[in-house]
């Protein structure tokens, strides 16, 4: 096993012991609890203890992911909407005080926070948080070189998106056909790990007429 890929392991191992899983029905997500996480976050990291940190790190931005992505049914959306934000600047600001602003788990954060953005039409305030996530991505220590593949299939893709969103259809089709070729040569067990950038491609190339395009795609990525 490599060093990269143990630290994989011990960020997985250090969520099941400081029981951290996914959000489920029971959590009472306030600021309260945020508080909680973080500071139990940055007390993990003063003892040494930098997956635990990273761990908690990553369970908050999912928090964070769970309120964006909940609240366009919920009763205030734009409440909600500002507290996913804030949670999130809340996670990027403990990163820059713990494990640094670029540590490569903080690219979770950056990436809901864009999305965020994206869904807001904040374009201007996404991109920048994209291409930074980008950067990362390419260069943060991966168990292999497929996931950080995947992983830039991910954020290129997303990037793709918030061009099309501004009418930016050059820049778009250029962004979403290089997430199409990293994918075109992933394992299939890699394919899930970037995101909807190929839906997303899909549903573009019909938009703009090039249905048959998008139909021969669809046919080569399920032989």
């Amino acid at each position: 096993m490599t060093m990269r890929h143990l630290g994989r392991v011990l960020l997985v191992a250090a969520c099941l012991l400081v029981g951290i899983g996914p959000v489920s029905a029971q959590t009472q997500i306030t600021d309260a609890t945020v508080d909680e996480l973080l500071q139990r976050a940055e007390d993990a990291y003063r003892r040494g203890r930098a997956d635990e940190t990273a761990a908690l790190l990553h369970r908050t931005s999912d928090w964070a992911n769970h309120i964006r992505d909940a609240a366009s049914g919920s009763a205030k959306p734009a409440e909600d909407l500002a507290f996913a934000e804030r949670i999130y600047r809340r996670v990027l600001a403990t990163f820059g005080r713990t494990l640094g602003a670029d540590h490569d788990h903080a690219g979770s954060a950056l990436m809901g926070l864009a999305s965020l953005y994206i869904d807001q039409q904040r374009y201007a305030e996404a991109e920048p948080l994209l291409r930074r996530t980008l950067g990362m991505v390419e260069s943060a220590p991966a168990p292999s070189d497929d996931h950080r593949q995947a992983a830039v299939a991910r954020v290129v893709g997303q990037l793709g998106q918030l061009e099309e969103r501004q009418g930016r259809n050059a820049e778009a089709d250029a962004h979403y056909r290089r997430a199409l070729v990293i994918v075109d040569k992933l394992p299939p067990r890699f394919r899930n790990a970037t995101g909807k950038c190929v839906q997303h491609y899909l549903r573009f190339l019909r938009a703009n007429n090039r249905s048959q395009e998008a139909a021969a795609i669809e046919a080569r990525l399920t032989r």
